[in-house]
């Protein structure tokens, strides 16, 4: 199970919203420092420029857009237009629910295969 997945969806939505169009998965990173979240995305700073838009201002806009989710705690602009994502304690039930429903499934992999 990846964090990532509890996000993803809700930041596609808003992006699609504000009229970005994917070419890929939105890229994650764990923050280095304490207290930046769990999780942290530069996507804002990906797409602004050419939306002609600024990276901080493009970020705020995504936040807005967010649909609400009782799995975020808080989510956060730092810098230039960074996305960092502090997840509620909900989303460590989601996933142990998640993990409980592969029941023998859990663990496996196709990575690699083929």
């Amino acid at each position: 199970m990846m964090m990532q997945q509890y996000i993803e969806p809700q930041l596609q939505t808003a992006l699609r919203a504000l009229g970005v169009e994917l070419d890929g998965p939105i890229p994650f990173s764990v923050p280095r420092q304490e207290g930046h979240g769990h999780l942290a995305t530069n996507i804002a700073m990906i797409y602004a420029k050419g939306l002609s838009r600024q990276p901080r201002e493009f970020a705020e806009a995504i936040l807005v857009s967010i649909p609400p989710s009782d799995l975020i705690e808080k989510i956060e602009i730092a810098g230039p237009g960074f996305i960092n994502i502090t997840f509620s304690t909900a989303v460590y039930h989601a996933m142990l629910r998640d993990m409980f429903a592969l029941g023998d499934a859990i663990g496996r992999s196709d990575v690699g295969v083929g």
